[in-house]
Protein backbone atom coordinates (compact mmCIF):
# COMPACT_ATOMS: atom_id res chain seq x y z
CA UNK A 1 0.00 0.00 0.00
CA UNK A 2 2.54 2.83 0.76
CA UNK A 3 4.19 1.51 -2.56
CA UNK A 4 1.38 2.90 -4.63
CA UNK A 5 1.13 5.89 -2.18
CA UNK A 6 4.68 6.54 -2.77
CA UNK A 7 3.97 6.23 -6.16
CA UNK A 8 0.75 8.70 -6.23
CA UNK A 9 3.00 11.13 -4.29
CA UNK A 10 5.94 10.65 -7.26
CA UNK A 11 3.71 10.95 -9.76
CA UNK A 12 1.58 14.47 -8.29
CA UNK A 13 5.43 15.54 -7.85
CA UNK A 14 6.53 15.23 -11.66
CA UNK A 15 3.35 16.68 -12.50
CA UNK A 16 3.42 19.94 -10.22
CA UNK A 17 7.39 19.94 -11.41
CA UNK A 18 6.70 19.70 -15.02
CA UNK A 19 3.81 22.66 -14.57
CA UNK A 20 5.97 24.73 -12.81
CA UNK A 21 8.13 23.85 -15.46
CA UNK A 22 6.32 25.07 -18.40
CA UNK A 23 5.11 28.05 -16.15
CA UNK A 24 9.48 29.30 -15.98
CA UNK A 25 9.63 28.97 -19.55
CA UNK A 26 6.48 31.17 -20.08
CA UNK A 27 7.97 33.65 -17.96
CA UNK A 28 10.88 33.27 -19.52
CA UNK A 29 9.48 34.01 -22.93
CA UNK A 30 7.75 37.09 -21.73
CA UNK A 31 10.73 38.41 -19.67
CA UNK A 32 13.05 38.33 -22.82
CA UNK A 33 9.89 40.39 -24.72
CA UNK A 34 9.91 42.85 -21.84
CA UNK A 35 14.28 42.97 -22.32
CA UNK A 36 13.52 43.54 -26.05
CA UNK A 37 11.01 46.23 -25.53
CA UNK A 38 13.36 48.18 -22.58
CA UNK A 39 16.53 48.03 -25.16
CA UNK A 40 14.37 49.38 -27.83
CA UNK A 41 13.04 52.19 -25.58
CA UNK A 42 16.64 53.01 -24.19
CA UNK A 43 17.47 53.74 -28.16
CA UNK A 44 15.16 55.89 -28.60
CA UNK A 45 15.24 58.48 -25.20
CA UNK A 46 19.29 58.14 -26.36
CA UNK A 47 18.23 59.46 -29.50
CA UNK A 48 15.77 61.91 -27.80
CA UNK A 49 18.16 62.57 -25.25
CA UNK A 50 20.85 63.70 -28.15
CA UNK A 51 18.63 65.63 -30.21
CA UNK A 52 17.52 67.92 -27.05
CA UNK A 53 21.12 68.34 -26.32
CA UNK A 54 21.62 69.31 -29.85
CA UNK A 55 19.13 71.72 -29.96
CA UNK A 56 20.53 73.09 -26.22
CA UNK A 57 23.94 73.98 -27.64
CA UNK A 58 21.95 75.41 -30.40
CA UNK A 59 20.46 77.81 -28.44
CA UNK A 60 23.10 78.44 -26.29
CA UNK A 61 25.47 79.44 -29.11
CA UNK A 62 22.10 81.48 -30.67
CA UNK A 63 22.33 83.21 -27.22
CA UNK A 64 25.74 83.88 -26.47
CA UNK A 65 25.54 85.63 -30.18
CA UNK A 66 22.82 87.87 -29.27
CA UNK A 67 24.83 88.78 -26.09
CA UNK A 68 27.96 89.55 -27.80
CA UNK A 69 26.14 91.33 -30.34
CA UNK A 70 24.20 93.52 -27.64
CA UNK A 71 27.13 93.99 -25.62
CA UNK A 72 30.38 93.76 -27.65
CA UNK A 73 32.66 94.37 -24.73
CA UNK A 74 31.00 91.25 -22.59
CA UNK A 75 34.00 88.76 -23.40
CA UNK A 76 36.67 91.48 -22.91
CA UNK A 77 34.87 92.14 -19.31
CA UNK A 78 34.53 88.00 -18.74
CA UNK A 79 38.43 87.76 -19.17
CA UNK A 80 39.23 90.57 -16.89
CA UNK A 81 36.78 89.41 -14.36
CA UNK A 82 38.49 85.65 -14.33
CA UNK A 83 41.99 87.76 -14.06
CA UNK A 84 40.83 89.48 -11.18
CA UNK A 85 38.76 86.23 -9.19
CA UNK A 86 41.33 83.73 -10.32
CA UNK A 87 40.22 79.54 -11.66
CA UNK A 88 40.41 78.34 -7.89
CA UNK A 89 38.81 78.95 -4.08
CA UNK A 90 42.54 79.09 -3.06
CA UNK A 91 42.70 82.61 -4.37
CA UNK A 92 42.63 85.49 -1.79
CA UNK A 93 39.97 87.30 -0.59
CA UNK A 94 38.23 89.74 -3.45
CA UNK A 95 35.07 91.81 -2.65
CA UNK A 96 34.12 91.00 -6.37
CA UNK A 97 34.77 87.49 -5.99
CA UNK A 98 30.88 85.75 -5.38
CA UNK A 99 32.59 82.81 -3.80
CA UNK A 100 33.21 84.14 -0.74
CA UNK A 101 30.03 85.71 0.00
CA UNK A 102 28.48 82.04 0.67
Amino acid sequence: MSTAHDELQTENLLAKISGLEARVEELTLKLEKVAKRQIAWNEIDTRRMRLVDLDLMDAFERIKNMEFKLFPHLARDIVRLYEITGPGEDQEYNSLDYRWHK
